[in-house]
């Protein structure tokens, strides 16, 4: 398992030894430039301690996609990363915390592809202390309600990947029969990809939001983790 620095990874600012695992993008998805979710990731990490594992799932072999690739593929491509298959990484960095950092409370935070994975964790790990989803949603599953740990789950008005009649079916199904703590957030005008960008990419119009779903994400994970 391969993993994305954030920081010294045992160093703890909070009371108690917590940790954290973030779920990357689309894993084997080559971004240029640098990964927008690193400067996030290095804010969550004066927090506390936080892994960002590389998912692989056997897939090490395959091409990974591009964004010059032809997105009319990406939907066929996408299936073959199955983000419900991540106990593997999750059980090695839950390991890894839980040994080499002495951490005893740990949340998921998961962005995109990984804000499914973060999603289905949060409905297989009781263990887990809380969770955060950023435009991630289990859809293949009737019981996307099942949580058994706070959950956080932030959208985008605009986002194209998740419409806002999925967020409504979610937000349905949470309310009748959710059991844990659990908040549904949608931003305004914002579209897929707005919490992690990069900051010369952030407009001033879209700032407040930004600062807000981040904001709300640390918050989340410090009220519960």
């Amino acid at each position: 398992m391969g993993t994305v620095p954030a920081g010294s990874p045992c160093h703890f600012r909070w009371a108690g030894l917590r940790g954290g695992w973030q779920g990357p993008c689309t894993y084997g998805c080559e971004i240029p430039g640098g990964l927008a979710w690193r400067p996030l990731a290095s804010l969550m990490q004066s927090h506390l301690a936080f892994v960002v594992p590389t998912v692989n799932q056997n897939h090490q072999c395959q091409e990974p996609w591009h964004p010059s690739g032809d997105w009319s593929t990406f939907p066929e491509w996408l299936k073959t990363r199955d983000a419900g298959k991540t106990d593997k990484e999750l059980d090695a960095v839950l390991t890894y915390l839980q040994r080499q950092c002495g951490a005893r409370r740990v949340g998921v935070v998961g962005f995109c592809w990984g804000g499914v994975a973060a999603h289905h964790v949060m409905m297989t790990y009781p263990g887990l202390r809380a969770g955060v989803s950023v435009y991630g949603i289990v859809k293949d599953s009737e019981d996307v309600h099942s949580l058994k740990n706070p959950t956080l789950f932030i959208f985008a008005e605009n986002d194209a990947v998740i419409p806002l009649e999925q967020v409504s079916l979610l937000t349905q199904k949470l309310k009748k029969h959710c059991k844990v703590e659990y908040q549904i957030k949608t931003f305004s005008g914002q579209t897929h990809g707005f919490v992690h960008r990069k900051r010369e990419d952030c407009s001033a119009e879209d700032k407040p939001y930004i600062d807000e779903a981040r904001r709300n994400l640390l918050e989340w994970l410090h009220k519960y983790v």
